[in-house]
């Protein structure tokens, strides 16, 4: 059951690698604009979902978040973007 486990656990790790990892809205000093990054990624056609807990847009699957069009989102906010890495620990603004 452990090796099952820790087989899964990896291979969702994988999963977010390729799909280039969850994306968020920054604001100065590379906060997390927590209210931004949930509405961008709610408006923005693609297959991911903002995650309350770790504050970050995060695909489903390979190629699902729009980076371009998440990018000119969090833009047209006020904010910058990041790409981050699956659970990076950003301050909120």
């Amino acid at each position: 059951m452990y090796k099952l486990a820790t087989l899964s656990a990896l291979l969702s790790a994988i999963a977010l690698v390729a799909a280039g990892g969850p994306e968020i809205c920054t604001g100065s000093g590379g906060c997390t604009e927590y209210q931004i990054t949930k509405d961008c990624c709610a408006a923005v056609d693609q297959s991911a979902r903002f995650d309350e807990l770790l504050k970050q847009c995060v695909p489903y699957g390979v190629n699902s978040i729009d980076t371009g069009a998440m990018v000119s989102c969090c833009e047209s906010r006020g904010a910058g973007s990041s790409a981050e890495s699956f659970g990076a620990d950003n301050p909120t603004c």
